[in-house]
């Protein structure tokens, strides 16, 4: 802006200052004008593509929903023992009744270590299939025995055909069962496994406490 641009223009402001004057309402409305908010307008590319993404989430959605379904109508196995009045679960556990549990030594082999052969006679008509069989010695309290948390874990290596017996040794560290905490005058076998094939109706426990004083 040159010398007479800057002479005009101060001239003009001098000239408007002293012969144009607004009132209040008038200076009220003008800045109500200037300040005026915008409307703000209707987007609708960003609505459209906002509509569009929601779409495509809910249509991807359908197949889990369907999954989701079709899991909570899938039939549980267990309740299927209970459609036959119990005849099932009655069976299971007369065939169970039939195995035999029993340790036919105890013996130590060494100032560490103690070996223990348990034997299992399948009475049953099935195989007893993926057996593993627990091994335990009541830990001695106050006022007598309680159950021993810690057992050792002997898995049957192989089925077990029906009427048939198997020996299984386990090697355990003598300062495991220490005799001044545990009752080594009897012990507790469990065997967990299945009947016949794998499933959840012919899955099986039982147990057996067994008298060791004869066999020291």
């Amino acid at each position: 802006m040159d010398s007479f641009d800057k002479r005009m223009k101060k001239d003009l402001s001098i000239y408007l200052h002293n012969n144009v004057g607004f009132t209040d309402h008038e200076r009220n409305t003008i800045h109500r004008k200037i300040h005026k908010n915008k409307t703000p307008r209707f987007n609708l590319v960003y609505w459209t593509i906002l509509s569009f993404a929601g779409l495509i989430a809910l249509m991807l959605s359908f197949p889990f929903i369907g999954e989701l379904t079709h899991k909570s109508n899938a039939i549980d196995p267990e309740p299927a023992i209970q459609s036959n009045g119990g005849e099932a679960n009655k069976e299971l556990a007369s065939e169970v009744s039939k195995i035999e549990l029993c340790i036919k030594q105890v013996a130590p082999i060494d100032k560490e270590n103690i070996k223990y052969i348990i034997e299992v006679k399948n009475g049953t008509r099935d195989p007893i299939k993926e057996g593993v069989l627990y091994l335990s010695h009541d830990l001695k309290v106050h006022d007598g025995y309680t159950g021993n948390p810690f057992k050792v874990e002997i898995k049957m290596q192989k089925d077990l055909p029906a009427m048939e017996t198997a020996e299984y040794e386990a090697i355990v560290p003598s300062a495991i069962f220490d005799s001044t905490k545990v009752n080594v005058d009897n012990a507790t076998i469990e065997l967990y496994g299945f009947l016949h094939n794998p499933s959840p109706v012919t899955v099986f426990h039982t147990g057996q406490s067994v008298s060791l004083v004869s066999k020291e």
